[in-house]
């Protein structure tokens, strides 16, 4: 499994690969992903589509003056579009939840996931990326990965028990 947008690190799918080949009694395991900023554009900034008419009409007077387009430009259709940029105090919000989610992961990957590991077992794969052997999780497990799906109500356990798919496994 890997979720949407995430990265695995460098030669990480192929190590997880020969682990499982390596040690066939191991029912799953799971990679090291790389933590990134997100460009401005996926954080929805860059250029976007400008409406106003007062604006449109402001810019076409002045279409001489090279300040007033460096936040503006049209395009060969005559659509005008405004650029839009994160401000510094934007910025540091965007590293700090980079931060705190890297802190975050790596205390898990290296101290928990460890730690478990020198009992044999490991209470949670991160559902961000990890791998299972179908022999481990067909059955009963692979049942319990779908009742989350199921429309009865559950109990309040329940409920926080499927309440993400890498719990169930």
């Amino acid at each position: 499994m890997i979720d949407a947008g995430t990265i695995p690190m460098r030669n990480s799918i192929s190590q997880v690969i020969k682990y499982m080949e390596v040690y066939d009694r191991v029912g799953g395991a799971s990679g090291e992903i790389v933590v990134f900023e997100p460009t401005d554009k996926e954080l929805g900034y860059g250029y976007h589509r400008l409406n106003d008419p007062r604006k449109i009409s402001e810019l076409e007077t002045k279409r001489g003056d090279r300040i007033q387009y460096e936040d503006y430009y049209m395009t060969g259709d005559g659509k005008w579009f405004q650029r839009t940029q994160r401000n510094m105090l934007q910025r540091f919000e965007a590293r700090c939840m980079i931060l705190a989610q890297y802190v975050e992961y790596k205390i898990s990957h290296y101290l928990d996931k460890s730690f478990e590991s020198l009992f044999g077992f490991i209470s949670v794969l991160p559902g961000a990326f990890c791998t299972f052997r179908w022999a481990a999780i067909s059955g009963d497990p692979l049942k319990s990965f779908f009742k989350g799906l199921e429309k009865d109500k559950h109990t309040a356990k329940e409920a926080n028990m499927y309440l993400a798919e890498d719990r169930v496994m």
